[in-house]
């Protein structure tokens, strides 16, 4: 079973975030600025979403990420689940 990251819980919203003149998906921009992060201190799936939701509710969106998947995984490395393909 892959781990899926979605940009909002089942019911929520997914909103517009404008960074300049850029666009994007608030979920998308803050999993971006996070992940690189990431790769970095091995971080796992788990932390990676509470570090995004935390990035959503600072620039004061209320839209919370979810994060699914087998639990021995949720809670390992990001990067060693990619290493692994």
């Amino acid at each position: 079973m892959p781990v899926v990251m979605t940009a909002c819980n089942e019911g929520g919203y997914a909103y517009e975030y404008h960074h300049g003149a850029i666009g994007h998906g608030i979920f998308t921009y803050a999993l971006a600025k996070e992940f690189r992060k990431a790769r970095q201190a091995g971080v796992s799936f788990n932390e990676l979403r509470i570090r995004v939701n935390t990035v959503m509710k600072n620039l004061r969106y209320d839209q919370t990420s979810n994060v699914e998947g087998p639990r021995k995984i949720c809670a390992g490395p990001v990067l060693a689940a990619l290493r692994k393909r």
